[in-house]
C-alpha cells in the first residue's frame, strides 16, 4: 500500500505541473499578478484520496516545479504553497476530530482556529500602523507572518495526523454538510491570508512597487458587486479560486468514485 500512495502521489503530483504548464491558457488571469486555475486540484485530491501527508507532499512538488520552472519563481510558489496549505488543513482537523467522536466540538475547534488566525493575521497588519503602504521593513514582515503562520499550522497538523490521522475515514467528507464546513472555514483562513501577503509581500516584490501601488493596481481591477475595494477584491478571487480546487477535487474524488475505487480508505 504504500509503493502505491507513493506512486499514486507523484502522479497527481505530476499532474498538478501540467496544470501549471498550462495555467497560462485555460486560466484566470486577475490582473495583479494570481491566477485563478486547477494546479492544486491535484493536491487536494491527493488529500481526498490519501490524507494529510500525501497532499502536503504534492503541494511541496508543486512549489518546486514553480520555483524552478515558472516565471512566478519563488514568490509565486510560496503565495501558492500557503493558500493552498489551509485547504489541507482545515479538512484534516475536521477530519482528525470526526475520528475521536467529537461532535459538537469538532465544528467549535475548526471555527476557533479561523477565528484566532484572521485576529492574528489583522492584528499583526495593523500593528505595521502609517507604514503599512510604503515601502519598510516593517510592512514586508508583516506581509511575510501569514505565510509563516499557516506553514506552522502544517507542521502542527502533520504532528496530529501521525498521532491521531491513522485510520481516520475520508468518506466523512462524502456528505455535502461537513464538506460544506471545511470549504467555508478554510476560504476564510486563505482568504484573510493572502490580502495581507498579496498587499505586503508577493505584489511589492514581484512587481517591484510600493504597497500602495499594489493597492493601485489591484482597484484598477474592480470586480461585479465588490467595486474596486483593494482588499475585497483580493478577498474574493481566493474565495473564487480555493472553492473551485475543493469543489473539483471534491466531485472526482466523492461523486465520480476516485476516493472509494483508488483511494487509501477504498
Amino acid at each position: 500500500m504504500k509503493t502505491y500512495v507513493l506512486m499514486a502521489t507523484a502522479l497527481l503530483s505530476a499532474l498538478a505541473i501540467v496544470l501549471q504548464l498550462t495555467h497560462g491558457i485555460i486560466g484566470v488571469q486577475t490582473g495583479f499578478g494570481m491566477t485563478v486555475d486547477l494546479v492544486a486540484v491535484p493536491v487536494l485530491l491527493a488529500f481526498f484520496m490519501f490524507g494529510f501527508n500525501a497532499a502536503v507532499e504534492a503541494a511541496f512538488i508543486m512549489a518546486l516545479f514553480i520555483t524552478f520552472a515558472s516565471p512566478e519563481t519563488w514568490i509565486g510558489a510560496s503565495m501558492k504553497f500557503a493558500a493552498t496549505l489551509p485547504m489541507i488543513i482545515v479538512p484534516a482537523l475536521y477530519a482528525i476530530s470526526a475520528k475521536r467522536g467529537i461532535d459538537g466540538a469538532k465544528v467549535l475547534a475548526i471555527l476557533l482556529f479561523s477565528a484566532v488566525f484572521s485576529i492574528t493575521v489583522f492584528a499583526l497588519l495593523g500593528m505595521a500602523g502609517s507604514r503599512v503602504l510604503t515601502p519598510s521593513t516593517d510592512s514586508m514582515i508583516a506581509g511575510v507572518l501569514p505565510i509563516i503562520i499557516v506553514a506552522l499550522l502544517g507542521i502542527v497538523l502533520a504532528r496530529l495526523w501521525s498521532v491521531y490521522g491513522k485510520g481516520t475515514d475520508q468518506s466523512v467528507f462524502s456528505k455535502p454538510g461537513p464538506i460544506a464546513i471545511v470549504l467555508v472555514v478554510a476560504l476564510l483562513v486563505r482568504g484573510v491570508a493572502m490580502v495581507v501577503s498579496n498587499l505586503l509581500f508577493a505584489g511589492p516584490l514581484y512587481f517591484q512597487i510600493s504597497p500602495s501601488q499594489v493597492v493601485d493596481l489591484v482597484s484598477s481591477s474592480p470586480l461585479p458587486v465588490v467595486g474596486n475595494s483593494w482588499y475585497l477584491v483580493i478577498f474574493v478571487w481566493n474565495v473564487l479560486q480555493g472553492g473551485l480546487e475543493l469543489l473539483v477535487a471534491w466531485l472526482i474524488a466523492f461523486r465520480l468514485g476516485f476516493a472509494q475505487k483508488y483511494g487509501q480508505w477504498g
